[in-house]
């Protein structure tokens, strides 16, 4: 299995906003697009995309934070909304027989 760059981009934003939100720090994508290695135009699709999966909100000033959706998400399930394929894991292959 191998994720694309704005699946890789879109765990560490999240990764980012829940570390944040213990330390109680605000996050902007800016911030983030320095800490991935990535542009800010980058972040702000991925972002985009995790808003309207529901991981993200918006907040007034250009803050990011995580929702309670994100909160009870399984990494499962995120990535396949940001991979947007329902099987994210490769299974080709010999079957050994029984």
């Amino acid at each position: 299995m191998q994720l694309t760059a704005s699946t890789d981009i879109g765990l560490r934003a999240v990764m980012r906003l829940a570390a944040a939100d213990q330390a109680g720090d605000r996050v902007t994508i800016k911030a983030i697009a320095h800490q991935v290695g990535a542009s800010e135009r980058t972040v702000s699709t991925v972002v985009a995309r995790l808003v309207e999966i529901g991981v993200i909100a918006t907040t007034r000033g250009g803050g990011l934070v995580l929702t309670d959706t994100a909160r009870s998400t399984t990494l499962g399930t995120l990535i396949r909304h940001l991979e947007q394929r329902p099987e994210v894991v490769d299974c080709a292959g010999r079957r050994r027989a029984r």
